[in-house]
Parts: C-alpha cells; sequence; structure tokens
C-alpha cells in the first residue's frame, strides 16, 4: 500500500493540531509518513509518502521547487507480490431443499414460536443462520491470480477472440466439409 499526494498539514509543525491528528491516525492504522524535509517553497513538509510500517522505503533527496510551489518527490518502495486472497464462498447448488425444509419444519422457530416481535426476529436470524451453516457450510477457496502477458492487448485479443467465434461455429454446423470461404461469408 503506498499513498501519497499534497496533504496540506504541516507534519513538520509539532504545534500544528492536523499534524498531529494526522499522526495519530497513522499510527492507529500501522503505517508511517516518510518525507521527512520540507515540500514546499514555504518550508514545510506537504506532500507526503504514506506506506505499511513494513514497507522499506528510500526517500531520495528533495530538490527545491522549480516549476511549481512544491518540491517533486521521489522514492524507491519496496512492494511484495500479492498474494493470492482467500474467500469463503457458499455452493448453493449442493443444497438439499428437501431436508432443509425438514429441518427448518423441526426448529424452535415453527415448533414453538416466540411471543413478542423482538425474540421471533431474534429466532427467525438465529435459525436460519443455523440452518444455512449445516446445509451450506462456508469453504475456503484460495483464488487463482492469473497474469497476462504486457504484449497481449487489445490488439492481440481481438483477433483471438473471433478466431475463437469462428472454430466454435464450425464445430456446431451439420457439415464440416463446408467450403471454410462459404462459413465466414455467413457471419
Amino acid at each position: 500500500m503506498v499513498i501519497v499526494g499534497d496533504f496540506n498539514i504541516h507534519v513538520d509543525d509539532t504545534a500544528d493540531t492536523g499534524a498531529s491528528k494526522l499522526r495519530e491516525l497513522l499510527s492507529a492504522y500501522g503505517v508511517l509518513q516518510h518525507v521527512r524535509s520540507a515540500t514546499h517553497r514555504h518550508g514545510h513538509t506537504l506532500d507526503l509518502l504514506i506506506t505499511r510500517d513494513d514497507q522499506l522505503v528510500n526517500v531520495l533527496p528533495i530538490d527545491s521547487p522549480l516549476l511549481s510551489d512544491h518540491s517533486f518527490v521521489v522514492a524507491a518502495v519496496s512492494c511484495a507480490p500479492f498474494a493470492s486472497p482467500a474467500c469463503q464462498m457458499r455452493n448453493w447448488r449442493e443444497v438439499d431443499v428437501d431436508e432443509m425444509a425438514a429441518d427448518l419444519l423441526r426448529s424452535d422457530l415453527i415448533v414453538s414460536p416466540p411471543d413478542d416481535l423482538e425474540s421471533m426476529i431474534d429466532s427467525y436470524n438465529t435459525t436460519i443462520r443455523a440452518l444455512v451453516d449445516k446445509h451450506v457450510p462456508l469453504r475456503t477457496k484460495r483464488s487463482q491470480e492469473r497474469r497476462s502477458a504486457r504484449w497481449f492487448d487489445r490488439e492481440c485479443r481481438e483477433p483471438k477472440r473471433l478466431t475463437r467465434k469462428l472454430e466454435r461455429r464450425y464445430r456446431r454446423s451439420s457439415a464440416h466439409g463446408r467450403c471454410p470461404s462459404r462459413l465466414a461469408s455467413a457471419i
């Protein structure tokens, strides 16, 4: 994670209340602000580079402003490759509706329903959650990261898509022996 930009908060001024609130916020989320020298023509640090506290950051020396009243901040940031996130899913195709309905009919929600509305809502939520967890349990699935080559752009993708479309049409046609030019003219 990297956050950069002109925050218009004088983070170098220890008496600035906005700067102290920002420091507290950054500390609460476990992130660090890495720019330590003035980035503005009037001598304050306004342009910030914020990363997680475990990321390696090397901020290069900051030159005086040239074209604007802000300096150009350059840094080398070590970013770990993204791990494939795991997600929890339910396979709703597996549910046996008859068995789930039978369990619902045997539940306290149906057999001995509560008298007041608030208890009824709590009973409903508890019963439904328990039935779903029993009949359609959560499963952890690691998602697959699909990387594509940089060169495989729209110019490559479109002809490949057209080729696959024509191949599918050819396979579905009843006469595979047809002349390919007649098939292509049918598009």
